[in-house]
């Protein structure tokens, strides 16, 4: 679970409860990021055709709809319950002679 979810808990008790209540919630949050989903393909499917572009002020709509799908895509990050945040993992280089020690 990404730990955006639990970053404001106060305890290792109030971070365990919630786990519990979101994983016990999973159904639901599955078929919010399925709807979600299809949001986004409508909008791709939308903005596909070249009818499009004969709107008034086109490139507003396409950067209202740009930030829309950036959104939905952030919040579907989210929703995957099964995934490890990316940013809590530490990636350490191994240390190279050389690099590392003070010339």
């Amino acid at each position: 679970m990404i730990t955006a979810w639990t970053k404001n808990c106060k305890s290792e008790e109030e971070k365990q409860k919630l786990e519990a209540s979101i994983l016990g919630s999973k159904i639901a949050l599955n078929r919010l990021r399925d709807l979600m989903k299809e949001d986004e393909e409508a909008i791709n499917n939308r903005e596909v055709g070249s009818k499009v572009y004969d709107l008034p002020n086109w490139e507003y709509r396409q950067a209202d709809s740009n930030g829309y799908r950036r959104c939905l895509r952030e919040y579907m990050k989210l929703l995957n319950l099964d995934q490890e945040d990316i940013n809590e993992r530490k990636f350490v280089r191994p240390e190279q002679p050389g690099l590392n020690t003070p010339a």
